[in-house]
């Protein structure tokens, strides 16, 4: 998809993300092992930023699990500062199922992160979240909080989120999203709210349209730049 940096949209840009996944669930194992790739590719491939994990999830209780994994980032381009040679990544992380509606999650590691505003991060970080689904009607809900040290700038970055929406029937949902994103840079301070209202209508049982409408709104002190972006969008999405 095609995104723009600047209020007047006199800079055009693009990113396309490739994903992929190797899992494998022995009988003869406690905990299961996987592999993943993953590749962002910015400025029509002029830029881009790749990593590969190995990990294992590992089950401690009924409704305990956790996991772990390791792995290897590198960049071409500004993309992903200093990896141009490589640099070790981690996190682990534990899910809870805490009854039939609620569940929690909570993950801490060191690695490269494309937030929701399209930005590329690299550095330690924690993420909490809470989920709800509804076990007597449609309707789900859930927030998460990350907190980030961004390297080799020393900056800091919160990132909260907050999502709700219902199933209108089996093939169709509704969701609205709220994202507020304050980083404390060395050269001054940023504010950024983005609102977003979405709907999904499966076709197939592999095949999901989507139909996206974002407001992103910007603040940034002691210069102001702040300005507003919308974007409206129409996606397929494709399980393999």
């Amino acid at each position: 998809y095609d995104i723009w940096y600047s209020k007047n949209l006199r800079y055009q840009g693009g990113i396309d993300h490739f994903n992929a996944g190797l899992f494998y669930e022995p009988r003869d194992l406690w905990f299961m092992p996987w592999a993943t790739y993953d590749a962002y590719f910015f400025e029509n491939y002029r830029e881009s930023l790749q990593q590969f994990y190995v990990g294992a999830t590992l089950p401690i209780s009924r409704s305990l699990q956790g996991y772990v994994r390791a792995g290897y980032a590198w960049s071409e381009g500004d993309r992903g500062e200093g990896t141009e040679d490589g640099t070790f990544v981690w996190d682990v992380g534990l899910n809870h199922q805490i009854d039939r509606q609620w569940s929690q999650s909570a993950v801490f590691g060191n690695s490269y992160r494309v937030s929701p505003l399209l930005e590329t991060t690299h550095g330690l970080y924690a993420t909490y979240s809470l989920n709800f689904k509804s076990a007597y009607s449609s309707f789900f809900a859930g927030a998460t909080a990350t907190w980030a040290h961004i390297e080799p700038r020393g900056d800091y970055s919160s990132l909260y989120t907050a999502y709700a929406g219902f199933n209108i029937d089996d093939l169709t949902s509704v969701r609205g999203t709220v994202i507020y994103a304050p980083t404390d840079f060395a050269i001054g301070d940023r504010e950024v709210w983005l609102y977003r209202a979405e709907l999904d209508r499966l076709l197939t049982p592999t095949l999901t349209l989507q139909f996206i409408y974002q407001l992103t709104d910007y603040h940034t002190t002691p210069v102001d730049g702040s300005y507003v972006d919308n974007m409206f969008m129409i996606a397929l999405s494709k399980k393999l």
